[in-house]
C-alpha cells in the first residue's frame, strides 16, 4: 500500500482543476468572450472550488483526529480515482 498524503492529494486535484480551466479557453470565442466571459468563468468556478476544498479538507482533518484507520483507507480511495481519471 503506497504511502498517499493529504497534501499530495490536494497538489493532484489542484492539476485538475488548472487543467479544466485551461481546456475552458478553447470553448470561448470573440474578444468579448476572453476578455470578460472567460475571466468571470474561472473566477465564478475557482471561488467554488477552493469553498468545496476548504469544507473536504475541514472534515478529512477531523477524520485524521477520530477516525485515522477510516482516513488512510479514504486517501487511498481518492489517490486511486484521481489517477484513474486523470489519464
Amino acid at each position: 500500500m503506497k504511502k498517499v498524503t493529504l497534501a499530495k492529494i490536494f497538489f493532484m486535484k489542484e492539476g485538475v482543476h488548472w487543467r479544466r480551466m485551461g481546456g475552458l479557453f478553447k470553448y470561448i470565442e470573440g474578444l468579448l468572450g476572453i476578455l470578460v466571459v472567460y475571466p468571470f468563468f474561472v473566477i465564478l468556478l475557482s471561488f467554488f472550488h477552493y469553498a468545496f476544498a476548504f469544507m473536504h479538507t475541514a472534515f478529512e482533518i477531523v477524520m485524521w483526529m477520530f477516525k485515522n484507520e477510516k482516513f488512510k483507507e479514504n486517501m487511498q480511495n481518492i489517490h486511486a480515482n484521481l489517477i484513474k481519471n486523470t489519464q
